[in-house]
C-alpha cells in the first residue's frame, strides 16, 4: 500500500493508492495456483498408466499361479445308496484330473455291494473370482463287490475297465475355498453308477 500528501487549495491531501501492491500478490497467487495444476495433472498423468499396469501384472501373476483345485464330496449314487469322491485337478482352464469315487449299497446286519472307481481326464474349466464350471472325461479303473451269490451267501467280486464323465460347479466366497455340486457318470461293462455331490473345494492361487 501506498500513501501520498501534499499541499491543495483546501489544504492538505492525502492518497492511498492500492493498484500496485495489491494486484503484484494476487499474480503470485495465480502463478502458485497455476503451477499446482501441472504438477497434479502431471502425477496423474503418471498414475494412470501405473495403476493399468498392476492391475493388468496382478492379472496375469493370478493366472499364472493358479496351478488347480482340489474337491471333497458326499452323496447319493444310483443304482447304489451313498457315496464319496475325491478329484485332484491340475491346471488352470485345460486342466488334468485324477479321481476317485466309491459308491455303496446300504446294508444292514452284511454287507452291500460297493463300487470303486478311479480314473484319469482331460477337461476344460471357466473360472473367475466368483467360483468354477468344470467339465472332464477319461478311463476309469473300476472295481467292487456284485451280484448276490445265493449259493456262497457273498457278493462277487470283479474288476472291469470303464469310462467316467465328471462336472463340477461352485462358489467361493472365500478366495481359497469353495462349496458346489458334482455330478458324475460311471460307464463299464459291470454295473454302471451315476452319482451326485456336494462337493468342498480347494483353490490353488485362482
Amino acid at each position: 500500500m501506498q500513501i501520498e500528501a501534499g499541499l491543495g487549495k483546501r489544504g492538505l491531501l492525502i492518497m492511498i493508492n492500492t493498484n500496485r501492491t495489491l494486484s503484484t500478490p494476487m499474480k503470485s497467487n495465480e502463478k502458485q495456483m497455476h503451477r499446482l495444476r501441472e504438477i497434479g495433472a502431471l502425477v496423474l498423468l503418471l498414475l494412470v498408466p501405473i495403476s493399468f499396469a498392476h492391475a493388468q501384472q496382478t492379472e496375469k501373476d493370478s493366472v499364472n499361479l493358479d496351478i488347480g483345485w482340489g474337491t471333497f464330496g458326499l452323496g447319493i449314487d444310483s443304482p447304489l445308496d451313498l457315496g464319496y469322491g475325491f478329484s485332484a485337478n491340475i491346471g488352470r482352464n485345460h486342466f488334468w484330473q485324477l479321481g476317485f469315487q466309491n459308491s455303496s449299497e446300504l446294508s444292514f446286519g452284511g454287507s452291500g455291494a460297493q463300487v470303486n472307481m478311479f480314473h484319469v481326464g482331460k477337461g476344460y474349466s471357466l473360472v473367475n473370482r466368483v467360483g468354477r464350471i468344470a467339465l472332464a472325461a477319461g478311463p476309469a479303473f473300476v472295481w467292487g463287490t456284485d451280484h448276490f451269490d445265493s449259493n456262497t451267501g457273498t457278493y462277487d467280486n470283479f474288476t472291469a475297465l470303464g469310462l467316467t464323465l465328471n462336472g463340477q460347479a461352485f462358489v467361493t466366497p472365500i478366495k481359497e475355498i469353495g462349496i458346489g455340486v458334482e455330478v458324475f457318470y460311471n460307464i463299464n461293462n459291470t454295473i454302471n453308477v451315476a452319482g451326485f455331490r456336494i462337493i468342498f473345494g480347494l483353490e490353488g492361487f485362482k
